[in-house]
């Protein structure tokens, strides 16, 4: 799902993705959430982001307690 200029961010739940997607808008970065396809551990979700370092992102969303997997 991820383009040449975006990622995917896998969280455990379409809770955790909703409660991520707001704190980026919150810090104004854009995110969509979607579900990844059936996995072996079952559903997962999470949220694509584009135009933004992975590593800041996923920074931003551990030091608000979102746990990433």
């Amino acid at each position: 799902m991820a383009g040449k200029d975006g990622f995917f961010i896998e969280l455990g739940s379409i809770t955790q993705a909703h409660k991520a997607q707001k704190i980026l808008e919150k810090n104004g970065i854009s995110s969509n959430v979607g579900k990844l396809p059936s996995q072996s551990r079952g559903c997962s979700y999470g949220i694509y982001v584009s135009g933004r370092k992975k590593e800041e992102v996923a920074l931003l969303l551990r030091a608000s307690s979102v746990k990433i997997l």
